[in-house]
């Protein structure tokens, strides 16, 4: 059975806020050096791939991490590719307290976070455009590439498998989703995660 590959979800390289486990949602933070780093083992998995058009949100580190990976390469911005809004939690330490509050919110979707959206609302403003990305790849000759957040993989997997920790890559990871006759596969391509960390929505 054939399978195509129509479309690559990459994770953005890490910032500052990622080393010190704080939430970062919608603040719009830098890449650190390790980010940087991250984003140049992008550019060597994607050495001598043609590839189609290239998404990025309207963060800073997903047009850091599409730069550096695919330099020269015209991007373009998708606003609802923004990571799940954590609201007041933003720029918090990811303490225990805080990830059972949160995992509330996973397991009431439709419960907004405070100053932020619900997991609902979020699911809404998203998945419309993971399918858009994925029917770009397939019409054209070539896989499309969405530099996005880790929010956006989970939300990958959810779509196309029930599970939002179906996929989940590391901080310069890649997600690919395959076409076959029996429809849409997405699997981690690099830095596949096992990490508990890895296994919420918003790490």
């Amino acid at each position: 059975m054939s399978h195509k590959l129509v479309a690559m979800f990459v994770r953005h390289g890490s910032t500052q806020l990622n080393d010190q486990g704080k939430f970062r949602g919608p603040l719009d933070v830098d890449l650190d050096e390790k980010g940087k780093k991250q984003a140049a083992e992008i550019a060597q998995h994607l050495k001598g791939r043609s590839v189609g058009p290239v998404f990025i949100s309207s963060k800073k580190r997903t047009k850091q991490t599409a730069d550096i990976a695919l330099p020269g390469k015209k991007t373009k911005v998708v606003k609802d590719f923004d990571p799940l809004n954590v609201g007041d939690y933003a720029g918090k330490d990811k303490s225990a307290e805080n990830m059972k509050a949160i995992e509330h919110y996973q397991n009431n979707p439709d419960e907004k976070i405070p100053g932020g959206e619900s997991i609902n609302d979020f699911r809404k403003r998203v998945n419309p455009k993971i399918k858009m990305a994925i029917k770009r790849g397939e019409e054209g000759r070539h896989p499309s590439v969405s530099f996005v957040h880790s929010s956006i993989i989970h939300q990958v997997g959810h779509l196309l498998h029930g599970d939002h920790n179906a996929v989940k890559v590391k901080p310069g990871g890649s997600v690919g989703v395959f076409k076959s006759p029996m429809g849409y596969t997405a699997r981690p391509l690099t830095k596949a995660s096992e990490s508990e960390e890895d296994k919420h929505l918003v790490s």
